[in-house]
């Protein structure tokens, strides 16, 4: 039952001859120091090393760009293309909790900003947007969110403006379905 269970090794030293004896129960070494790019790159690599992975979870592309922001997205979110192919994502529900967020937080935000407030605001949109698979959504909030974690305050408030735009783009989604 344990035979299948994929082991990566993660040491600050080994012997080559200790390596050796272990190489044949694990999917590999790691080796202190180590980034989280090289820890990512070996969990593909074990990835790969099972054929059934892509069986299982179809969806699941384990040979995605470097690239760790928004265009490294897995499959399952949707961007406008895949709403093309009628996937079954219920937009109006997300564009219905958007409309309440721009009356609400949003306004306050614009009229007031206050910093806890925004960063709640940013955590909403980061949070709402897998769950609806809304890619146009998740890349604004990342944006807002480099903005606030690099303290660019002032392009913070122009892309805080963008969001009625935001939702209105994701309306138009609803329209070419």
């Amino acid at each position: 039952m344990t035979a299948s269970i994929d082991v990566i090794i993660l040491t600050a030293s080994i012997r080559p001859e200790d390596e050796h004896q272990l190489g044949g129960l694990t999917k590999g070494f790691l080796r202190k120091p180590l980034n989280s790019r090289e820890l990512y790159d070996k969990i593909i690599e074990v990835k790969n090393y099972d054929p059934q992975i892509s069986q299982i979870y179809p969806s699941v592309s384990v040979n995605r760009p470097k690239s760790t922001s928004a265009e490294a997205l897995p499959d399952a979110i949707a961007t406008p293309e895949d709403l093309n192919l009628n996937l079954n994502i219920d937009l109006n529900s997300l564009i219905e909790k958007l409309d309440h967020a721009q009356q609400g937080e949003w306004k306050t935000l614009i009229d007031v900003p206050v910093r806890k407030e925004i960063k709640k605001f940013i955590d909403f949109l980061l949070e709402t947007a897998p769950a609806h698979h809304c890619s146009l959504l998740l890349n604004y909030g990342e944006e807002l969110e480099l903005n606030f974690k690099t303290y660019q305050f002032d392009q913070l408030s122009l892309n805080l403006q963008r969001f009625p735009e935001i939702i209105d783009q994701i309306k138009s989604l609803t329209v070419e379905n």
